[in-house]
């Protein structure tokens, strides 16, 4: 049976979730979010300092897209939403 990509991909990293995640996810699949949704980790959001800013500045982020920019400071993960302008 044919099945989503992203469900495959996880079901290929953590087996348990063969069971858990049904073969297609989309908007009207609540019950399958909730369960991915159990799945997440929860943190909590801490405001950027001086030296954050500093660190962006000396170093490449390990991540970048068209959006956003990750960086890794020790035990903070900093990220850096690029300001455009709407279109």
């Amino acid at each position: 049976m044919p099945q989503a990509k992203q469900r495959e991909l996880i079901v290929e990293r953590l087996p348990i979730m063969k069971g858990l995640v049904p073969i297609y996810i989309n908007n009207s699949l609540y019950w399958g979010g909730e369960l991915l949704n159990s799945f997440l980790v929860v943190g909590e959001p801490v405001n950027a300092d001086q030296n954050d800013f500093d660190f962006m500045i000396k170093n490449k982020p390990f991540l970048s897209s068209r959006d956003y920019d990750l960086y890794a400071n020790k035990d903070k993960m900093i990220i850096n939403f690029k300001n455009k302008a709407p279109d």
